[in-house]
């Protein structure tokens, strides 16, 4: 399984926000973009999906920007994965039923559907707060 850059992206520019954010001022697209070198049409889309899934608020106008919409220890990154990609599946039917002819009697869905499980878990155990904890340790190196 890979993380895709949606999810890489959009972690970048979270623990980059959380960074630079302060209690009075929104942080907008544009610093986030030039700061994590990424394009602003990409990023105003991922911070769009991530408004939507409650990880961020934003405030419109000339002092306008993104917040984080709850605190660092709360949002998983299950919640990022999922307000960027939608729900985790490793396979097809470990999301759905009925996406195969061969699911009732299949030997492995039991197999695929644990997986998923144990992948959700392990994302939801890891925070933001982490990502900025191991940041910040990153930097003081």
């Amino acid at each position: 399984m890979r993380i895709s850059t949606k999810v890489r992206y959009g972690s970048r520019a979270l623990v980059e926000l959380y960074m630079i954010q302060n209690d009075s001022s929104p942080v907008i697209n544009s610093v986030l973009a030039k700061n994590q070198n990424l394009s602003l049409k990409y990023l105003e889309s991922l911070m769009g999906l991530m408004k939507r899934a409650g990880i961020l608020t934003s405030t419109r106008g000339c002092k306008g920007g993104y917040k984080l919409g709850r605190s660092p220890e709360e949002i998983t990154l299950l919640d990022l994965y999922t307000a960027l990609e939608g729900p985790l599946a490793i396979t097809p039917c470990s999301e759905t039923a009925n996406t195969c002819e061969n699911q009732t009697g299949c030997p492995t869905i039991k197999t695929w559907e644990r997986i998923n499980r144990d992948i959700a878990g392990i994302l939801k155990k890891v925070t933001l707060a982490d990502m900025i904890a191991d940041a910040e340790g990153a930097d003081a190196k």
